[in-house]
């Protein structure tokens, strides 16, 4: 019984690096994708503020 609950918490905790190892791999492609769409919006604030003045 004690061997069933270990391999249960090995296979969770394996489980769970893997996600954490998926979402670390996904990070770096994010965050360029936010810093072009801030500098998108940032830009058309900014010429929207130039047709403003």
């Amino acid at each position: 019984k004690t061997k069933m609950v270990f391999n249960a918490a090995v296979s969770y905790t394996s489980h769970k690096n893997q996600l954490i190892g998926s979402l670390l791999s996904i990070i770096p492609l994010v965050k360029p994708i936010v810093r072009i769409a801030q500098e998108r919006m940032s830009t058309r604030s900014a010429a929207n503020n130039l047709l403003n003045v």
